[in-house]
């Protein structure tokens, strides 16, 4: 019991910071095993796990409706990735890029 309580407050407390995007939802999937009450719906499930995020990945979700949790992670990747070829001077992001699938 003591360790589901444990898990149960690192998961509420999870946070991306320096992981990667597939690492932050790996982490996050493992954990939520023991907060089933806070990911019961997909729904509750996407907003804890947004709330997670880097505030630079949410906020280029801003606007951009999800549907599913699938979904929300496909966009988040994309928008890492596009963030690192950013940083490596092989993309200038400008509004809208993503969504013309560039």
């Amino acid at each position: 019991m003591h360790m589901q309580k444990q898990k149960q407050r690192e998961f509420l407390t999870l946070k991306q910071e320096k992981m990667l995007v597939m690492e932050y939802a790996n982490k996050f999937t493992q954990l939520s095993r023991f907060a089933s009450e806070y990911v019961a719906m997909d729904q509750m499930r996407m907003l804890r796990f947004k709330e997670g995020l880097d505030l630079y990945i949410r906020n280029q979700l801003i606007g951009q409706p999800v549907q599913s949790s699938q979904e929300l992670y496909e966009r988040m990747a994309k928008i890492e990735r596009a963030k690192e070829l950013s940083i490596a001077g092989q993309v200038t992001p400008k509004k809208g890029w993503l969504d013309r699938g560039n």
